[in-house]
Protein backbone atom coordinates (compact mmCIF):
# COMPACT_ATOMS: atom_id res chain seq x y z
CA UNK A 1 0.00 0.00 0.00
CA UNK A 2 2.87 2.37 0.54
CA UNK A 3 3.55 2.53 -3.18
CA UNK A 4 0.07 3.47 -4.27
CA UNK A 5 0.01 6.93 -5.82
CA UNK A 6 -1.69 9.65 -3.85
CA UNK A 7 -4.93 11.01 -5.23
CA UNK A 8 -3.55 14.51 -4.83
CA UNK A 9 0.11 15.42 -4.71
CA UNK A 10 1.00 17.48 -1.65
CA UNK A 11 2.29 20.97 -2.27
CA UNK A 12 5.34 20.21 -0.13
CA UNK A 13 6.65 17.21 1.73
CA UNK A 14 5.90 17.50 5.44
CA UNK A 15 8.99 17.32 7.62
CA UNK A 16 8.50 15.83 11.08
CA UNK A 17 9.51 18.17 13.88
CA UNK A 18 12.30 17.32 16.25
CA UNK A 19 11.35 16.12 19.67
CA UNK A 20 12.46 18.92 21.95
CA UNK A 21 11.67 20.03 25.45
CA UNK A 22 10.91 16.47 26.53
CA UNK A 23 11.48 17.26 30.19
CA UNK A 24 8.96 20.09 29.98
CA UNK A 25 6.43 17.72 28.40
CA UNK A 26 6.27 15.62 31.59
CA UNK A 27 3.12 16.30 33.50
CA UNK A 28 2.65 16.15 37.24
CA UNK A 29 1.25 12.60 37.05
CA UNK A 30 4.61 11.27 35.84
CA UNK A 31 6.30 9.07 38.47
CA UNK A 32 9.62 10.86 37.93
CA UNK A 33 10.11 14.56 37.34
CA UNK A 34 13.13 16.57 36.35
CA UNK A 35 13.29 17.92 39.91
CA UNK A 36 13.63 14.37 41.29
CA UNK A 37 16.34 13.49 38.75
CA UNK A 38 18.18 16.74 39.52
CA UNK A 39 18.06 16.09 43.28
CA UNK A 40 19.40 12.56 42.84
CA UNK A 41 22.09 13.81 40.46
CA UNK A 42 23.11 16.38 43.10
CA UNK A 43 23.66 13.52 45.58
CA UNK A 44 25.52 11.24 43.15
CA UNK A 45 29.27 11.94 43.49
CA UNK A 46 30.14 10.97 39.90
CA UNK A 47 27.16 12.45 38.04
CA UNK A 48 27.27 15.72 39.96
CA UNK A 49 30.91 16.19 38.92
CA UNK A 50 30.19 15.14 35.33
CA UNK A 51 27.40 17.72 35.18
CA UNK A 52 29.90 20.35 36.35
CA UNK A 53 32.42 19.25 33.71
CA UNK A 54 29.75 19.49 31.01
CA UNK A 55 28.73 22.97 32.16
CA UNK A 56 32.28 24.31 32.56
CA UNK A 57 34.18 22.22 30.01
CA UNK A 58 37.12 21.26 32.22
CA UNK A 59 37.65 17.46 32.14
CA UNK A 60 41.39 17.52 32.90
CA UNK A 61 41.23 16.59 36.63
CA UNK A 62 39.54 13.22 35.91
CA UNK A 63 40.82 12.14 32.51
CA UNK A 64 42.52 9.03 33.98
CA UNK A 65 39.80 8.14 36.51
CA UNK A 66 37.91 4.96 35.50
CA UNK A 67 34.62 6.24 36.99
CA UNK A 68 34.56 9.13 34.54
CA UNK A 69 35.88 7.34 31.43
CA UNK A 70 32.42 6.43 30.00
CA UNK A 71 31.37 10.06 30.32
CA UNK A 72 34.64 11.45 28.99
CA UNK A 73 34.26 9.22 25.91
CA UNK A 74 30.83 10.80 25.29
CA UNK A 75 31.90 14.32 26.21
CA UNK A 76 30.53 15.88 23.02
CA UNK A 77 27.18 14.07 23.35
CA UNK A 78 26.45 15.22 26.91
CA UNK A 79 24.41 18.25 27.85
CA UNK A 80 22.54 19.62 30.86
CA UNK A 81 18.92 20.71 31.00
CA UNK A 82 17.09 21.72 34.19
CA UNK A 83 20.01 20.36 36.20
CA UNK A 84 19.63 16.91 34.60
CA UNK A 85 22.46 15.30 32.69
CA UNK A 86 21.46 14.28 29.15
CA UNK A 87 23.19 11.92 26.73
CA UNK A 88 21.74 12.92 23.39
CA UNK A 89 18.02 12.93 24.09
CA UNK A 90 18.25 10.42 26.97
CA UNK A 91 18.29 11.38 30.63
CA UNK A 92 21.21 9.94 32.61
CA UNK A 93 19.50 8.52 35.70
CA UNK A 94 21.58 8.08 38.87
CA UNK A 95 21.96 4.43 39.92
CA UNK A 96 20.07 4.91 43.15
CA UNK A 97 17.02 6.13 41.24
CA UNK A 98 17.21 3.71 38.33
CA UNK A 99 13.92 1.93 39.03
CA UNK A 100 10.77 3.09 40.65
Amino acid sequence: LSRLPLEEKPFSTPIPGDTVLMLEALDSSSPVTSAVIKARTDKDPVLSRVRGFVLHGNWEPVEQDANFKPFKNRELELSVQDGCLLWGNRVVVPKRGGRR
